[in-house]
């Protein structure tokens, strides 16, 4: 049996806000960026050149004054850190180019040949022009790359002379800023994005992108899943209603909580939850049931008693606790006069005006089909309310929101 799956009437909210919501997220990132380049790029400059600075006689760097000067690949075995002299015509043309890494061949005044890797930010001048001393290096064992093993008789392949260690060039201040930024803008922005939408599922404004069945909208016991199910039928018939499974019309955009409110306001005369909640007993004591559409019977008044409930905590009048004790009233009122959900929905239909009850018979009958619809919740459900806020039972809420499935 398939899942539960949420309305695609809204899928995930991504029919609603998002125009807002990359707004936010530009801000965030445009915010979030200038504040870090300006005010948090000079505080951690100091700190990356600190940790990007090669220290003093470290391999790499630039030689000390009483740094030895190495003339064969003895001395440099032996000193294990040196330098070298050598001329910038080597330097610029004795080249070999191992995928964008820059070898150099030198010529050691004991006429060895060796193949040298050198920081070239790190040469020092000598008294003598075109001459340089080269950074402190070692003498290091390798497996030579393929362009270098060319020259293999001509040039010690075995060693390397490695006058780069773990140096890396460092970025200017405004650099190094503007990249902190833009890091930390692109954080800010995708955070927002996040933010904004995962909000929006909390409110109820749409439904979560993962998770269907956390959507804050979903019957939390039996006891709204029952009751939502007393109004599936006027909310099915509605343009654009998500309707049952949700306690509400729809989702909780802003444009439908407006709507919401002036359908309280024009057919109820209800502006806030006090009004809400005296409306409600109109409808659901026997004094008020007539005897057709215009009079109002049992079923039509009762179940558009819970369907006003509904409407009263979308529009954000009435907190959860506080619906839930109105639907265990009115609902235990239901189960007192109707005996089944076939009687109740034949007496809500009896009562739909004349000119609607062709259409509601055809969605009618669709909802009695369905295997978890909203008549699959069993009649005699206990609609126990607790004015401590407990959520009641859960049973029956599990295993149809776990099976359900709906079609449009």
């Amino acid at each position: 049996m398939a899942r539960y799956s949420v309305s695609d009437k809204n899928r995930y909210g991504f029919r609603d806000g998002l125009y807002q919501t990359m707004a936010w997220m530009v801000l965030a990132f445009i915010a979030v960026g200038l504040v870090t380049e300006l005010l948090a790029g000079p505080l951690f400059y100091s700190l990356y050149r600190e940790e990007n600075t090669l220290g003093l006689g470290e391999v790499g760097n630039l030689p000390e004054l009483d740094t030895p000067v190495a003339e064969s690949i003895a001395d440099m075995e032996r000193l294990g850190r040196f330098t070298l002299v050598t001329t910038g015509t080597v330097l610029k043309y004795d080249t070999i180019n191992d995928q964008g890494t820059i070898y150099h061949r030198l010529t050691l005044p004991s006429g060895e040949r060796v193949v040298a890797r050198i920081n070239q930010k790190a040469l020092q001048e000598t008294d003598q022009a075109g001459v340089y001393r080269l950074p402190v290096g070692c003498w290091r064992e390798w497996e030579a790359p393929e362009k270098v093993m060319v020259f293999s008789g001509l040039l010690v392949t075995s060693h390397y002379v490695d006058m780069y260690g773990d140096y890396r060039a460092l970025l200017p201040e405004w650099e190094f800023g503007h990249a902190l930024g833009m890091q930390m803008g692109i954080l800010a922005f995708l955070a927002a994005g996040f933010y904004h939408r995962f909000s929006g599922v909390r409110q109820g404004r749409f439904a979560p992108i993962f998770l269907d069945k956390t959507d804050p909208l979903l019957p939390k016991n039996d006891l709204e899943l029952w009751c939502a199910s007393t109004y599936a039928l006027p909310l099915r018939a509605l343009p654009g209603a998500e309707g049952w499974p949700l306690i509400t019309r729809c989702h909780r955009t802003r444009s439908e909580v407006e709507k919401t409110k002036a359908a309280l306001a024009g057919e109820w005369g209800v502006y806030d939850a006090a009004q809400g909640i005296e409306a409600v007993p109109r409808l659901s004591e026997p004094w008020s049931w007539g005897d057709g559409p215009e009079g109002g019977n049992a079923a039509w008044d009762l179940c558009r008693a819970n369907q006003l409930l509904g409407m009263l905590y979308h529009a954000g009048m009435l907190d959860r606790n506080t619906l839930n004790q109105e639907f265990s009233r009115v609902g235990k009122v239901i189960q007192q006069r109707f005996s089944s959900w076939q009687e109740l929905t034949d007496e809500y239909w009896a009562g739909c005006p004349a000119r609607a009850r062709p259409y509601l018979e055809d969605l009618l009958l669709d909802l009695r089909t369905q295997r978890w619809g909203p008549y699959s919740i069993p009649w005699r459900t206990a609609l126990s309310w607790s004015p401590e806020g407990e959520s009641g039972e859960e049973q029956e809420v599990k295993k149809i929101l776990g099976q359900y499935r709906r079609t449009f």
